[in-house]
């Protein structure tokens, strides 16, 4: 038939024929027992030709939706592996009539309770819908929902319609694309019929308004709907007894505000009187078409408001929408329909068409802009879809005894236990959530209406008691009955998830085990780190002071004066004044800056730059890659394009005032590069480019495209966008939030300062005895020594010795020195011709190395100092291991930048007088001075001269750091204190190159040990960390001689001081990797330099790669996730694993250990414990708390997926996913 309703007609009367009623309920009702008045379609016998056509003619009934030929794709069910999961899932409470009755039949088998728990058993294993398949298939939401109704707690009846739906809906509309639109809305029901406009579909069957959804979900929909027309008492599309449903979005993991919900559907301007009140039901409808028209119909929902900030202001600027009249809501839903029509667009007259097109958009809302960037930033993945939870609607706007709230079951910023949220009278739960209303606290709550707040606390106490841990739940009560319309695990700070885990032990509704995985690694960085409170970050106040956004790479917060220069940084801490360093990109010449700077913001870099690793390694908050900001001299502020404005001084309500800056600065800072450039005593300022619009007002600058890429990517920016260029004077005071990236204007924003509790103390205490994993620090100074070992660091796994030059400028001087020193005193790199052992030579005791050359004068300046660093270490970490890199970086590091020479501008002048003042330091001509370190510079510096390369071209330089060492050690001895030194070569490729240094290290410390005094002795190796050490001669094997030797050792033991040492190898290129074998032999340990090992398996800059397309590859997915911050498990992860195995098999007694910034990493650190099975990881000071906690969360996943227990679990799972 070509009319859509006479070919639904014709379609079922293929059904088996069965007498039933032909009433439209516009002609005639009846009310069968206790549910209200039903209409022609819903007796038995309708509903069972309804599924006779869906289950025996699914393409007829297609192609009459579609109104031509037949669609074989849209009806073909997604396949899925070996298992039929559920479409829709429907539940209700046991009670949950309008009259309070409960239904003749079982309530179980009506609402669908039963249908949840045959899912609970057959697919989610008995693990019950707290389970992770759970939440997966039915959604946090549903399965929470779900819950509720079988606690037989008061939650309104619904239906969930699953991911699995969500998954069928997607494979559907692929493969409609580029197929002809379905027939429009006027097609299925036509407006003038005074039935239509009910929303009763004309006569036409609901099946066919679903022609936006495949047909089996559409089915299922529909039995849904069915199941809460029964448990409710009303009829969708009734005019006298009509249902109003919510359809909301519920994803497996909670993503608060990116995804999209419609509420109120079913209301229509015919059955508004039938809903009580008439202001009651015009806010009904109001609400319903401002939702439906920005949700599923896409208009911008600022339309929609500035019709409201015109009624209240028409009705004499009242406060809220609550506050207008009966017809005054009448004419702003008229207003609102005008929206919509002037938008193009229209609402369905047809009630079920409103709802397949409101689950439709649902579902489309999972793959918007606004939730896949929520998923990206959180690392969410691996998601279904989404579900979708269809509710019959309950009314907190009902009047004074009625309203709504949020509830958690304990303070989710403190974690203290007691019943903790808001509520509002006389609201729906989004005003309270979309801060449209100003909520009271629950205690109002317990003295206005103490039932419905003790039926509250009853709740949350069995739901807390059931799920056994904190709850977020959202109520409403209507007229005094309360409903539930959602639980969850309530998001907490990093302060409340460590008590509420410590108190649910001791309430002993938890274990220790349980109560570590209760507890994130980030948790442990937030109580550890000065920061802003998350219910600072959440008001609009906040908002409107953030000015920029860059990659969170140090975790905290700081606030403080703006300054360009580590000069100037220096010289106003030294002032007690808190500073901020802003460079655009940092460099060892920063060092002293950064460590007298509350924090560090940088304009290029990513969250493994150098700005990133030092500050992050002490501690300090720190934002890197904030592309919106650059440095510029001031004359750019001044004389620069009309639409920028000058220099920032302060802000305003909603933007920022402009004033004019007056300071003023004798020189530029060095460093800049092109940014700095400009004419002598210029002074600079901080340029802030990004984009501000009425609409967006308040949210952070870097989420807002410029003009021309509007449209592009997730939707158009209003035309009335502009781009604004902020300049902030030297001297500014900023806030920036090292947690979330975002940096603020100004410095009232609450930034608390960070301490240590009982409660943090005592979880790391049980994730120590749970793991086998020791955590040592990466520390340069004595300062990170005494506080890596303060956070409970068991060593240091990476001391960086260059670090320790740029402490003062008499150090600087003096490395300075030392490496152009090279090229006058016949130590040249190129005339060093030494005799390196062959690989497979095997390493004798004792044998000698080339000698080094004659000590350079500088030399013994730099040895003094590094002497005395290493020995304050040493007595910080007295009896625990500490680990030494030799040099690494190349040499022109260290050097002013050679590049800048020929500049003609300001900063050349200083790098030119910099260079003159090292000429008349080492009385040589400033040409030969320049010459040498303009021979130091090398095109690809990370892979030229380093490492251990260095060390074999000036093996002056090794000898003199290990001779600093064994000196060290000897004091730190003599001094009462039990040094543990281990020295190690960076960057080997070869066995040749380590042999070479390996020699010359060997030579430098038994010189020191014989003229010092000290006897040799080697760690037993029954303490693979270095817990412990016994002379030489007690390891030897039982055989004559060698016992002998062994007996007089121990008797010149007992006479002289003994002293350990160990040498061992970094690996950071493949190559040393794929040798493990022939190295592992020769050395005492492995530790791999994960950075380094990741840039050259990639090929990879580090730096370059972050900076600019890393982030483009995680968006399309080509990876998983930055292999510069979670080791990538299929490469650099298999290294690792392959050369701690063949080391290990090679040397039964080689101790393994990774440093670098992923032993940081939860993910990371997982891998290297159940997988890789590493002895140790070296971290920055302030992550070592946070990695404690996350090796003990590998043991316990370990221990649980192998059925076993204690530390030694992951021994089952060597090399899965390797």
């Amino acid at each position: 038939s070509g009319d859509t309703a006479r070919g639904a007609r014709s379609l079922a009367r293929g059904a088996p024929q069965r007498r039933h009623r032909t009433r439209r309920a516009a002609d005639t009702v009846r009310a069968p027992r206790k549910l209200g008045r039903v209409r022609c379609g819903d007796c038995c016998c309708c509903r069972a030709a309804r599924r006779h056509v869906a289950r025996v003619r699914p393409r007829r009934a297609a192609a009459a939706r579609a109104g031509a030929g037949t669609d074989a794709t849209a009806m073909a069910k997604p396949e899925k592996a070996g298992t039929e999961e559920p479409l829709v899932v429907p539940f209700a409470a046991p009670t949950d009539r309008a009259d309070g009755t409960t239904p003749a039949a079982s309530t179980e088998e009506l609402a669908g309770v039963e249908a949840a728990r045959l899912c609970d058993d057959k697919y989610f294993g008995g693990a019950g819908l707290d389970s992770p398949a759970a939440k997966g298939l039915l959604g946090g939401k549903g399965a929470g929902l779900v819950t509720l109704a079988r606690l037989g707690l008061p939650v309104p009846p619904g239906a969930v319609v699953t991911t699995a739906a969500c998954e069928a809906y997607t494979a559907w509309r692929d493969a409609r694309k580029g197929e002809p639109e379905a027939p429009p809305h006027d097609d299925i029901a036509s407006p003038a019929s005074a039935a239509v406009a009910d929303g009763s579909n004309g006569g036409a069957a609901p099946e066919l308004a679903g022609h936006c959804l495949p047909a089996e979900v559409w089915m299922e929909v529909l039995r849904g709907v069915r199941s809460i027309e029964w448990a409710h008492g009303r009829m969708l599309g009734s005019l006298e007894y009509p249902l109003l449903l919510s359809v909301r979005s519920g994803a497996a993991v909670s993503m608060p505000g990116m995804m999209d919900t419609v509420l109120n559907l079913g209301v229509c301007e015919a059955n508004v009187g039938a809903l009580g009140p008439a202001k009651f039901g015009w806010d009904c409808l109001r609400r319903f078409r401002e939702m439906y028209g920005s949700v599923v119909l896409g208009v911008p929902r600022d339309a929609f408001e500035r019709e409201c900030d015109a009624a209240r202001e028409a009705a004499g600027g009242v406060a809220t929408d609550a506050e207008l009249s009966a017809d005054q809501m009448r004419e702003l839903a008229a207003r609102q329909a005008q929206v919509i029509k002037a938008h193009g667009c229209c609402i369905p007259d047809d009630v079920y068409e409103q709802l397949a097109q409101s689950v439709a958009a649902v579902f489309r809302s999972f793959q918007g802009s606004r939730a896949r960037t929520y998923r990206r930033v959180h690392g969410l993945t691996g998601l279904r879809g989404t579900a979708v939870t269809i509710q019959a609607m309950v009314f907190g706007n009902r009047g004074g005894d009625s309203g709504a709230g949020v509830a958690f079951s304990r303070d989710p910023a403190s974690g203290e236990r007691g019943l903790y949220g808001e509520w509002a009278a006389n609201a729906q739960g989004e005003d309270v959530v979309s801060g449209t209303r100003t909520p009271l606290a629950l205690q109002d709550l317990r003295a206005r209406l103490p039932r419905v707040y003790a039926r509250l606390r009853e709740c949350c106490d069995t739901l807390e008691a059931h799920y056994k841990d904190m709850q977020d739940t959202e109520f409403t009560f209507e007229e005094g009955t309360l409903f539930m319309l959602q639980t969850r695990a309530g998001k907490r700070t990093g302060r409340a998830a460590v008590r509420i885990a410590y108190s649910l032990v001791k309430e002993g509704i938890i274990d220790q085990t349980e109560a570590l995985m209760r507890v994130e690694a980030s948790h442990v960085e937030q109580v550890l780190m000065p920061s802003i409170p998350l219910a600072t970050t959440q008001t609009q106040s906040y908002a409107d002071a953030v000015i920029a956004k860059g990659l969170p790479a140090g975790p905290g917060a700081a606030v403080g004066k703006i300054v360009f220069s580590s000069a100037k940084a220096e010289e106003l801490a030294a002032q007690g004044v808190p500073v901020l360093l802003v460079r655009t990109e940092t460099s060892a010449d920063d060092i002293a800056g950064m460590a007298a700077a509350a924090g560090v913001l940088t304009a290029r870099g990513g969250v493994t730059s150098h700005a990133a690793v030092v500050a992050r390694g002490w501690g300090k908050p720190c934002i890197v890659g904030a592309g919106e900001i650059s440095i510029v001299p001031e004359t750019e502020a001044t004389d620069g394009p009309a639409s920028s404005t000058p220099v920032a001084a302060a802000g305003a309500q909603g933007g920022i005032e402009i004033g004019t800056s007056t300071q003023t600065h004798a020189a530029a800072p060095a460093g800049l590069g092109s940014a700095s450039a400009g004419a002598p005593g210029t002074s600079m300022v901080l340029r802030i480019t990004a984009q501000k619009d009425k609409a967006n007002r308040g949210a952070p600058l870097s989420t807002k495209t410029d003009a021309g890429s509007a449209g592009a990517a997730g939707g158009a920016e209003d035309a009335s966008a502009m781009c604004d260029t902020l300049f902030l004077a030297e001297g500014t005071t900023l806030t920036i939030n090292g947690t979330t990236g975002e940096v603020l204007l100004g410095g009232t924003h609450g930034v608390c300062a960070a301490h240590t509790t009982h409660e943090l103390d005592t979880l790391l205490e049980w994730a120590d005895a749970t793991s086998s994993l020791r955590v040592l620090a990466n520390a340069d100074t004595p300062e990170d020594a005494l506080a890596a070992r303060a956070h409970g660091a068991v060593g240091i796994g990476l001391v960086r010795t260059e670090h320790m030059w740029f402490a003062s400028p008499q150090r600087v001087a003096a490395i300075r020195r030392l490496i152009l020193e090279g090229a006058f005193e016949g130590t040249d790199s190129h005339d060093v011709d030494a005799k390196v052992p062959k690989e497979g030579d095997q390493q004798q005791k004792g044998a000698s190395a080339p000698p080094p050359s004659a000590t350079p004068p500088a030399a013994v300046d730099v040895a003094a100092f590094q002497r005395s660093d290493f020995r304050a270490i040493f007595e910080a970490m007295s009896g625990l291991p500490v680990t030494i890199r030799l040099l690494d970086p190349p040499l022109h590091e260290f050097l002013p930048d050679v590049s800048a020479l020929d500049d003609r501008g300001e900063r050349g002048d200083t790098i030119r007088k910099q260079y003159m003042a090292l000429a008349r330091a080492m009385s040589l001509p400033y040409e030969l001075v320049t010459q040498r370190a303009r021979a130091l510079a090398e095109r690809n510096p990370m892979m030229g001269l380093r490492g251990c390369r260095l060390g074999i071209m000036r093996p002056e330089l090794t000898a003199m750091q290990a001779t600093a060492v064994i000196e060290a050690a000897c004091d730190a001895s003599e001094a009462g204190f039990t040094p543990m030194p281990k020295i190690m070569v960076p960057l080997v490729s070869c066995t040749e190159e380590y042999a070479h240094q390996a020699a010359v290290i060997e030579d430098a410390c038994n010189a020191v040990l014989q003229r010092r005094g000290f006897l040799r002795a080697t760690r037993s190796h029954s303490s693979a960390a270095g817990d412990g050490f016994v002379p030489a001669g007690a390891t030897a094997e039982d055989d004559d001689e060698l016992a002998a030797e062994a007996r007089r050792e121990l008797d010149e033991a007992s006479e002289k001081p003994c002293l350990s040492y160990d040498v061992g190898v970094m690996i950071e290129t493949p190559r040393a990797a794929l040798i493990a074998a022939e190295l592992a032999p020769r050395c005492a340990f492995f530790s791999f330099g994960s950075n380094d090992l990741t840039q050259l398996a990639y090929g990879f800059s580090r730096d370059d790669a972050q900076a600019g397309f890393l982030a483009s590859y995680v968006e399309k997915r080509l990876l998983a996730h930055d292999p510069f911050v979670s080791i990538d498990k299929a490469g650099v992860g298999r290294l690792i694993w392959w050369a701690a195995s063949a080391g290990r098999a090679a040397n039964e007694h080689l101790h393994v250990s990774l440093c670098g910034e992923h032993a940081g990493d939860a993910r990371s650190v997982a891998f290297l414990v159940r997988e890789a099975r590493l002895d140790s990881v070296s971290c920055s000071p302030a992550r070592v708390p946070a990695t404690r906690l996350a090796a003990a969360h590998a043991e316990i996943l370990a221990a649980r997926e192998n059925g076993t227990t204690g530390p030694a679990a992951h021994s089952a799972v060597v090399g899965v996913g390797v």
